[in-house]
């Protein structure tokens, strides 16, 4: 793990959850807000190729165009998706970091968050 050469901090004083799931990171729990922003996807076949004589197509995905992005406030940070989060590239904005997964791989929740 890199740690950067000075760790900003900040307080904060509400998570905003532009999902619609409940995120939950470390012991915080963040209900959705009401409110999704998603980004367009434009979804493209690159290559098919072949596995046991069958063919499987595999497909680039393209990310973007994000509606209903809302202002900055203060003290405030917004959770979207990662392709969201990615796309606005705002230093309010964030996602799950490393997420914790169930058995079967479902993801339960962050041990942090991530920003671009």
């Amino acid at each position: 793990m890199r740690i950067a050469n000075e760790i900003q901090r900040g307080r904060v004083r509400r998570i905003v959850n532009l999902t619609k799931h409940e995120i939950t990171i470390g012991n915080i729990i963040v209900p959705p807000s009401g409110k999704v922003i998603r980004c367009k996807e434009n979804k493209l076949l690159s290559e098919i190729v072949e596995y046991e004589g069958k063919e499987i197509e595999v497909y680039e995905y393209e990310y973007r165009e994000v509606k209903s992005i809302p202002e900055r406030e203060d003290g405030t940070i917004y959770l979207t998706s990662y392709p969201v989060a990615k796309i606005l590239c705002r230093d309010d904005i964030y996602c799950m970091g490393e997420v914790v997964r169930d058995e079967s791989g479902r993801i339960l929740g962050a041990m942090c968050l991530s920003k671009f």
